[in-house]
């Protein structure tokens, strides 16, 4: 299996995760338990590609500018989803819980299942190019 082929994986596999989390909610010890999962599997993905995938592009940005506009705008995008997914994990849902649970894990949702779609037709296909 090649990297691309792995980390499109990890993309399926934290969707359904995410699914099941919003099947059975977190108002239980099992959909808690669930979005730890998620957690985890988005944070050993994110290392995947910080160790196998950027360093790549990092070296062909070097000198190809095209590269580099691309590399220096998924990072930046990347960095602030990072951020908000974090945020979002780490936040105390068996206190809040409900509506506020709902509206911020279908912003979360959106938004990491709009940078998966990118990153496998625009990025991991550059990746291709160069690996």
């Amino acid at each position: 299996m090649t990297l691309v082929d792995e980390l499109k994986h990890d993309h399926q596999q934290l969707f359904r995760m995410m699914d099941e989390v919003k099947k059975v909610g977190i108002g239980n010890a099992e959909g808690r338990k669930m979005l730890l999962n998620a957690k985890r599997s988005l944070l050993q993905h994110l290392s995947q590609e910080d160790r196998r995938l950027y360093p790549v592009l990092q070296k062909a940005a070097q000198s190809d500018p095209r590269v580099k506009r691309l590399y220096d705008s998924f990072a930046s995008e990347m960095s602030e989803i990072s951020r908000q997914a974090l945020q979002f994990f780490d936040r105390d849902w068996e206190q809040q819980g409900g509506l506020d649970f709902a509206r911020d894990f279908g912003r979360l949702y959106a938004t990491l299942h709009q940078r998966m779609h990118r990153e496998e037709t625009i990025l991991y296909a550059e990746f291709q190019k160069i690996a």
